[in-house]
């Protein structure tokens, strides 16, 4: 037991079993570098010794220029570039002036339109649109043909039906009488096209029609006035001169309430001058028709009478010196009833009658000299 057992000693593990210290090789230990002044100074050396390559300065001043001072190019000195060709050899310089004088004379060319593309309504003002007389053979099946033609959707159909319309009023009022109110709606259909060509079947229709068989049915009556009065305003003169025509026969075969009714719609206030004169000459022609003194006595036609005196002072002060004319002699003629000055002031609005005080005055002076000498 005393013996003591030796083991062997390992050396290696204890060596191994130690870690051993590395030094820095910057600092060698102590913490700080002593040559890191010397290194920044050495990068400050560098960035000295390198050369940065700028571009060059502009020489004069680098303002915009002002755009009086615009650069101007002259054609000889613009260079066009020429296309390669084995037939012809010419200069340069002809080839540019062969091609400024073809620019030029390309914009001097005014533009030329085709003959086939011109509308139809253009040779309007050339035709004829006057209904001829037709032979009718037998009336019962004329009359069926034309009532199926108005009763058509297609336009040519309708135009068609109120021409055979105004051959059947030719034969005979009593024939064409029940086919008048779907003729009148029609007629305001042609009125309202575009194309001339069915304006002016409407208009000859409308004068066949109420010279002969004048039936008035509201509102298509109204509607269709109205219509004649715009066309009083188109820019065709042969539409406007048209369009006054048949107002005119309309104006002598019809009843004057009727007429005055469907003129105040739309005329006296319209935009148009000539609207408004065609409405003060229709109106001084209801005052010829009934008469000054019916007009004004008469107690049955006060409000046509309202309607009529109001629209002859708002013509005193148009802008148009044709309406003011006409308006001025539609007053002298209701000035000549000594009952005019009595009803005034109750059918004309206060404000109206002060306007037209002064103009008022001024005819009765004038009407007064008239009668001293």
């Amino acid at each position: 037991m005393d013996k003591e057992i030796s083991a062997p000693v390992n050396l290696t593990e204890t060596k191994k079993s130690k870690p051993t210290l590395k030094l820095c090789p910057t600092c060698h230990g102590r913490g700080f570098y002593e040559d890191a002044c010397q290194d920044r100074s050495e990068e400050i050396e560098v960035i000295k010794s390198t050369q940065y390559h700028t571009l060059p300065k502009m020489k004069g001043s680098t303002k915009p220029q002002s755009r009086n001072n615009k650069i101007t190019w002259k054609l000889s000195e613009v260079a066009f570039p020429i296309l390669p060709n084995k037939t012809v050899t010419k200069s340069k310089q002809e080839l540019i002036t062969r091609n400024a004088s073809a620019s030029t004379m390309n914009e001097r060319i005014p533009l030329r339109r085709d003959s086939s593309q011109l509308s139809k309504d253009s040779c309007d003002s050339l035709k004829d649109y006057t209904i001829e007389d037709k032979e009718i053979i037998d009336i019962n099946e004329f009359l069926k043909i034309t009532k199926v033609k108005l009763k058509s959707e297609n336009l040519n159909d309708i135009a068609q039906g109120v021409i055979n319309t105004v051959h059947i009023a030719r034969k005979g009022s009593d024939f064409a009488l029940p086919l008048m109110p779907q003729v009148n709606r029609h007629l305001c259909t042609l009125l309202k096209n575009f194309k001339n060509y069915y304006v002016f079947i409407a208009f000859e229709a409308i004068k066949e029609l109420y010279t002969i068989v004048p039936l008035i049915s509201r509102p298509e009556f109204d509607e269709m006035i109205h219509l004649l009065l715009v066309k009083v305003s188109d820019l065709k003169t042969n539409v406007r001169e048209a369009a006054n025509a048949v107002l005119d026969v309309v104006a002598q075969n019809t009843p004057p309430q009727y007429l005055v009714r469907a003129i105040l719609g739309k005329g006296p206030k319209s935009k148009s001058p000539n609207v408004r004169h065609t409405s003060a000459r229709l109106l001084d022609h209801v005052v010829d028709s009934i008469g000054p003194e019916s007009l004004i006595n008469a107690f049955n036609l006060r409000e046509m009478r309202k309607n009529i005196v109001e629209c002859s002072l708002l013509f005193l002060e148009d802008q148009n010196p044709d309406v003011r004319k006409v308006g001025k002699e539609i007053v002298t003629k209701l000035m000549a009833v000594p009952e005019f000055e009595e009803t005034l002031p109750s059918d004309v609005p206060v404000q109206l009658f002060r306007r037209v005080e002064k103009i008022l005055l001024n005819i009765k002076y004038e009407k007064q000299c008239v009668f001293d000498d």
